[in-house]
């Protein structure tokens, strides 16, 4: 299982903070994943965080075209959110397990890939 960010407009401080390098589309994912010296099936390849998808996308936009609304993150300053954003944060996000046993979504915040090997 893969489960990485996607889309690399959409890289931040909190990537460099989450140690990331890069962000990934389906598309790139797999012409990485070809290269391997092993063969897989995909048993699931989908965009998650679908429905935050937008909000986040304009806020990294903006943050790039608006040099004065761009917050640098560490480690330290990342804090748990208040209770209610939260809660909200945690419906929005168990949404979708369930949506994606059923589709899979045409973009999202991150990328998620089920593999087997063959």
């Amino acid at each position: 299982m893969v489960f990485a960010p996607a889309f690399q407009f959409l890289w931040s401080d909190l990537d460099r903070v989450g140690m990331h390098y890069r962000r990934y589309t389906a598309a790139s994912f797999k012409k990485l994943l070809s290269k391997s010296q092993y063969e897989f099936n995909v048993l699931k390849d989908t965009y998650v965080n679908f429905f935050l998808f937008p909000y986040i996308a304009l806020i990294r936009i903006l943050q790039k075209l608006v040099k004065s609304i761009h917050t640098t993150y560490n480690t330290a300053s990342l804090t748990k959110p208040p209770a209610l954003v939260n809660h909200l944060l945690k419906g929005i996000f168990s949404s979708e397990k369930y949506l994606l046993s059923h589709l899979n979504f045409p973009f999202g915040v991150s990328y998620l890939c089920i593999l087997e090997r063959r």
